[in-house]
């Protein structure tokens, strides 16, 4: 998004922007159903903020789980 930003292409910039959002959202939808065990493959893929997002998707299942 900052080569986007910097080259001022504006349709490369939203295009972007869409699929971090996916990604985000697919992450944060995957964090609340796996295991530890099964995200190393998925964690190596993630820049650090889907890894963040991720974490905390972790910790709401978690959390989810222990209120139930």
């Amino acid at each position: 998004m900052k080569m986007a930003e910097y080259l001022k292409a504006p349709e490369l910039y939203k295009i972007l922007m869409k699929v971090y959002l996916a990604r985000s959202k697919e992450f944060a939808r995957i964090s609340f159903h796996l295991i530890i065990e099964d995200c190393n493959n998925l964690l190596r893929k993630m820049c650090n903020s889907e890894i963040e997002l991720f974490n905390i998707g972790r910790k709401a299942a978690i959390a989810f789980r222990g209120w139930k």
